[in-house]
């Protein structure tokens, strides 16, 4: 295995003072599946105090110390360091109300969720599988470690841990642990928002996320209680485009804006992605056959330049029609040639009229957003004379 000179460093060091250590988790199961691992987590039988005392030259942060991993800092990488233990008893679903340390690596490879999880390798030791991590990884397989209704019961986020690497890495769930997932699918219930947000992102953004949305529904329902149908070949359609598509098209059926931002605000999604996916969903309901350019337009004097390029990506995904990827290379040529799709850009500024008519300030709103949809529409140039002259038929209304 590749990796760089400060994870060397930090093996060799506890090496040299008579510890074993091991690199464990996310990075040796990449590294096995051919991916360049980017974090690295050591694992030990020296005790935090012991990691400190070996490392009493390097900046280390201990505020995980109390469960046994001390952090080391390299500039601006930080390798965790943790010593092997056994997690105590599990009573919210989530964390261990305790840790006891132990010297066997397999006793910590054993609290781990699942098999590809549970590999440590060792420079000079090599791999420690106790659990056949690497063959489960070779069947392209998700296997919980030990009972899988333990494994959830002990942390309930494991069951969209589960879910997001199956979306991620395309491998299927073995299914003693499907039925698992199902069974203890509302022990969901007991894990805080943010973390549900993060899990749920990653499986939107993988690889296979129609796939498993679709065979897991009633997973997702857990959380989303007034989750209705799900355009599953969409989803599937958007694997290039960004998760603020995948996020429309999850969502495409919330007709009720306001139902939707309250919905998403409790799933801890931050304000801009609230607001441009409730600003696009309603149009998306409405614009499937809308490619026209005034339609392009128009989408932008409603939602924004980049909010129409979503919906215009969303469209595509949804209806495979290429008419909207025309769209999007109209919108292109209209952003590049500065064309007028916002009140801001028209020729004529609201005290402009004020000043030529004498007229309400209150009303120029109203003026200017009927002024721009006529240029749009094409039926007026957005030359300040027209737009002037225009403005009184709006002016009696």
């Amino acid at each position: 295995m590749n990796f760089p000179e400060y994870v060397a460093f930090t093996l060799d060091r506890l090496e040299e003072n008579g510890y074993s250590a091991y690199l464990v988790g996310g990075c040796v199961r990449d590294y096995i599946m051919g991916i360049d691992p980017h974090d690295f987590d050591v694992t030990t039988n020296a005790k935090p105090e012991q990691i400190e005392e070996c490392f009493s030259d390097i900046k280390t942060l201990d505020v995980g110390k109390k469960h046994g991993t001390i952090s080391l800092v390299f500039d601006k990488e930080i390798v965790e360091v943790t010593t092997y233990r056994i997690d105590g008893e599990y009573k919210d679903s989530r964390h261990p109300e305790s840790v006891t340390f132990t010297d066997k690596i397999e006793d910590d490879l054993a609290r781990r969720d699942f098999t590809m999880n549970a590999i440590a390798f060792s420079p000079k030791r090599g791999f420690v599988d106790p659990f056949d991590g690497r063959g489960d990884i070779g069947k392209q397989r998700i296997v919980c470690v030990g009972n899988p209704n333990i494994r959830f019961d002990e942390d309930a986020l494991r069951i969209l841990r589960a879910l997001r690497f199956s979306s991620r890495l395309g491998f299927c769930i073995e299914e003693n642990t499907k039925c698992a997932i199902l069974e203890k699918r509302n022990l969901l219930l007991n894990i805080a928002f943010e973390r549900i947000n993060s899990e749920f992102v990653g499986i939107l953004d993988g690889k296979d996320a129609a796939g498993v949305i679709a065979e897991y529904t009633e997973v997702f329902r857990t959380f989303i209680p007034s989750l209705a149908s799900i355009d599953c070949p969409s989803i599937d359609n958007a694997k290039k485009y960004s998760i603020a598509v995948k996020l429309c098209l999850f969502f495409s059926h919330y007709d009720n804006a306001k139902e939707l931002e309250a919905l998403m605000k409790n799933l801890k999604f931050d304000n801009t992605t609230v607001k441009t996916v409730t600003s696009v969903v309603p149009l998306y309901n409405n614009y499937f056959s809308k490619y026209k350019d005034s339609d392009i337009k128009r989408a932008v004097s409603i939602i924004g330049v980049d909010n129409t390029q979503i919906l215009y990506q969303a469209l595509y995904c949804r209806t495979n029609n290429s008419a909207h990827i025309v769209a999007l290379q109209h919108l292109a040529e209209f952003i590049g040639e500065g064309a007028c799709m916002c009140v801001s850009a028209l020729a004529v500024k609201g005290n402009e009229i004020i000043e030529t008519y004498k007229i309400n300030p209150s009303d120029t709103g109203r003026i200017l957003s009927k002024l721009l949809d006529d240029v749009i529409s094409e039926i007026i140039p957005n030359e300040k004379h027209a737009l002037l002259e225009r403005a009184k038929i709006y002016i009696r209304q």
